[in-house]
């Protein structure tokens, strides 16, 4: 490829890079290039109303006002509510609320199934009960390893298992993690897509939360045709297609055959997550008696 030479007029950065990168942050503003410094945002939804918290409204008018677009500032903010809405309304057809647990959540890279959170807001927006408990740290992603005597703990007969699909291949690595499994032999697994925290990936928590409903409650919430229409309908709002044609011949370690035509986000995405991980961002998942997990055909 060329080298091409790119001017931006503007770069977002987070604050806390003028303390980290003193050389690189210098030797932007020495090339005359504006910067926009944002905070981090940890979580972007109320934990009870799931209304958008007043720092993630004032980056995006922030952000909005700098970049010269105001309207879709205003877009951004009516699909988050469209979006919470919107699962608000599929889960008042649950009846008898299940149970989850989500293993396999990345912090520093990707982990075994004995990492997760007490606060998983994909969880929380389907409308299944997280079996964890302890207290959220809000100042960090949130994540941090369980025992497998914890998770037991709150555990019942029907606890569906969610693994991270950023995490599922590291299962058969370490002793914590294949026992976390062996608890759940014989109850439901489910794949779902890469989560890495609630202050970015906006567009992966929403798609997570539908995974989660779909899997827990089936057809009386949520029918296979319907998912996809959401899962659709949420890259629609947040990048203005669910479509994906991109040619990505240019990763020579990686070969992904793609459609002459495209395809959706969603399934690209699983595509090449199959290519660099191993495994898709979906689907069922079988438990062995060595705690050793497998995708169900």
């Amino acid at each position: 490829m060329p080298h091409v030479h790119i001017k931006p007029s503007v770069m977002v950065i987070p604050a806390g890079f003028y303390d980290e990168y003193p050389t690189q942050m210098a030797a932007i503003e020495k090339a005359g290039i504006n910067t926009l410094a944002i905070g981090y945002i940890y979580t972007f939804l109320e934990k009870n109303t799931f209304k958008i918290t007043s720092d993630l409204e004032k980056q995006i008018d922030i952000i909005s006002i700098v970049l010269k677009q105001g309207e879709r500032g205003e877009e951004l903010k009516n699909a988050f509510e469209y979006l919470v809405n919107d699962l608000k309304g599929l889960s008042s057809k649950i009846t008898d609320k299940r149970t989850g647990y989500v293993g396999a959540l990345a912090y520093n890279g990707a982990h075994g199934l004995d990492s997760s959170i007490p606060y998983y807001m994909p969880m929380e927006l389907a409308g299944v009960e997280n079996i964890l408990s302890d207290a959220m740290d809000y100042e960090g992603s949130g994540v941090k390893t369980y025992s497998a005597s914890n998770i037991a703990k709150g555990m019942k007969e029907d606890t569906i298992l969610f693994v991270d699909a950023s995490g599922y291949y590291q299962n058969g690595s370490s002793n914590d993690s294949m026992g976390v499994a062996k608890l759940f032999q014989g109850h439901d697994a489910y794949i779902v897509a890469d989560y890495i925290w609630t202050g970015m990936n906006y567009d992966t928590i929403f798609v997570d939360a539908y995974q989660i409903m779909r899997y827990a409650y089936g057809d009386s919430v949520l029918t296979e045709t319907q998912f996809e229409e959401k899962v659709n309908k949420v890259y629609d709002l947040f990048y203005k297609t669910h479509l994906s044609n991109r040619n990505i011949s240019e990763f020579k370690s990686y070969t992904v055959s793609l459609p002459s035509e495209g395809t959706t986000i969603f399934e690209d995405m699983s595509k090449f997550h199959e290519v660099a991980r191993g495994n898709p961002i979906y689907g069922a998942v079988s438990i062995d008696s060595d705690g050793k997990l497998s995708l169900v055909a």
